[in-house]
């Protein structure tokens, strides 16, 4: 033991001593708040030097992104250059290609002319584009405004005598109105006036008179007219009285078969087996049947001349009708000798299905000695 340690021993019983117990808790507090400090400080700085390096990150980024952009675009300032160049180069070569081969289709006295036209041309192209970089270039030093004025002042112009002329022509509109309102007293000056126009145009619709020539030229056409109306008329009213008869003697049947003949129920009852028998249906035959032939044959002969007038147009009416003989009550029909279908239809029908089967049924139906009853075939 050294002879620090002796008086270190012999000054811890001394108060306010070194080795004293308030100076070792100074001591500690010290130390405790000197340490805080110190961590304090050193974080201040830690985070001072953290926040410089995000920022120099930052701006390092930026300025890395900035050349990247200034580089992409003068890549691409390059490229749309060279893009330029090149087309420009193509249509220049094509222009040559070009004015070479019209060239090879010219005359040679024709050639001078075309070159000549062609540098006229591009001289004004050369001058036109001149001329506007210049106004432009004039236009950006100060001439600008005087020019946006100067169209300001025209518009405004221009919209003041679109103005005038609405107003003009609404004031015209409204005296023309005026100029319609009659008067309540009828003047002299009026009165001449209406005067006039009424003479203009009685003047102007006038009568024509007619000629010699024309007078007989009327005369024959209203003659002919008058001549086909009564041929036609007449031949008309004979085949209107062969109707009248033919359909009063079908009133007559028509009475007496309703009369005479047996109900439908027995002659189609199954059961009635003395009905169905053949003797029993030739019975029921011949009340379906006229009595005379010669009736039944005249009747489907005026049946089937009626249906010729009627399919026929008027034109041909007026040639069957003029070409008949009034005496001749045998004449041939022309509708089946014409095998049942006129000239001047025989298209239509043939492109019409359904007309065309309508004819056919009727065609069968009243030609001669083609006609079947049903209990005929039935038998």
């Amino acid at each position: 033991m050294d002879l620090q340690d002796l008086l270190a021993i012999l000054n811890r019983g001394v108060k306010g001593g070194h080795y004293s117990r308030e100076y070792q808790r100074e001591n500690y507090a010290a130390s405790k708040i000197q340490a805080l400090w110190r961590g304090y400080t050193s974080r201040k700085r830690l985070e001072k030097a953290n926040q410089a390096m995000k920022q120099f990150h930052n701006s390092f980024r930026k300025r890395k992104r900035r050349e990247t952009e200034i580089k992409e675009e003068q890549r691409q300032r390059a490229e749309v250059q060279y893009l330029a160049t090149r087309d420009h180069y193509r249509r220049l070569r094509q222009f040559k290609l070009q004015q070479i081969q019209a060239i090879q289709l010219l005359p040679a006295s024709e050639i001078e002319k075309y070159l000549e036209i062609q540098r006229l041309r591009s001289a004004t192209k050369i001058q036109a584009v001149f001329r506007g970089y210049l106004l432009r270039r004039t236009l950006a030093d100060g001439d600008r405004d005087r020019l946006i004025m100067n169209r300001a002042a025209r518009r405004i112009q221009r919209s003041f005598h679109r103005y005038r002329q609405r107003k003009q022509a609404e004031l015209d509109r409204r005296q023309k109105r005026l100029e319609y309102i009659k008067p309540t007293i009828l003047t002299e000056a009026k009165r001449e006036e209406l005067i006039e126009q009424i003479d203009k145009w009685r003047s102007e619709r006038a009568p024509r008179a007619m000629s010699d020539e024309e007078f007989l030229a009327l005369h024959g056409r209203a003659q002919e007219h008058l001549n086909r109306y009564v041929t036609t008329n007449r031949a008309w009213r004979r085949i209107e009285q062969r109707q009248r008869l033919l359909l009063h003697m079908l009133n007559n049947d028509s009475e007496f078969l309703l009369s005479n003949y047996p109900k439908l129920k027995f002659v189609m009852e199954p059961n009635n087996q003395t009905i169905l028998t053949t003797n029993h249906l030739d019975q029921a035959a011949t009340y379906l049947n006229h009595p005379s032939s010669a009736i039944r044959y005249r009747a489907r002969e005026a049946h089937n001349e009626a249906l010729k007038y009627a399919r026929a147009p008027w034109y041909k009416g007026l040639q069957i009708a003029n070409t008949q003989d009034d005496d001749d009550d045998d004449d041939e029909d022309e509708y089946f000798n014409r095998g049942g279908l006129d000239d001047f239809s025989r298209n239509d029908i043939l492109s019409n299905p359904v007309r065309f089967e309508y004819e056919k049924r009727k065609f069968h139906q009243f030609t001669p000695n083609t006609t079947t009853s049903s209990i005929e075939h039935h038998q």
